[in-house]
């Protein structure tokens, strides 16, 4: 049982934009796997969201919900989110999210 994360960027100067997302996904002492969703502007505290999987298949489903939102990012605030950090890449959902542009 091993956990993941991934840090999301998505920067447009130009539109104002500074965006931040981080995924983890981590069991606790009692096996209960833990999803977090922190978002909002980069440098500030952000809004978290948790849920609670009562296994790893259901953590990851949850990961690549949230996952295929931020990849409609271009058509709701016109700024692409870029990896800015990942431990585990065999949790992503496809092969957009494996590389790190930075």
């Amino acid at each position: 049982m091993t956990g993941f994360s991934i840090t999301l960027e998505a920067r447009n100067p130009e539109r104002g934009h500074y965006r931040a997302y981080r995924l983890e996904a981590a069991p606790d002492l009692f096996g209960v796997w833990l999803v977090e969703a922190t978002f909002g502007r980069i440098g500030c505290t952000g809004r978290t969201l948790a849920y609670a999987a009562s296994d790893e298949a259901e953590a990851r489903r949850i990961v690549r919900a949230h996952l295929k939102r931020r990849t409609t990012a271009p058509q709701r605030i016109g700024t692409a989110y870029e990896v800015a950090a990942i431990r585990d890449a065999g949790w992503l959902p496809n092969a957009q999210w494996n590389h790190n542009p930075f």
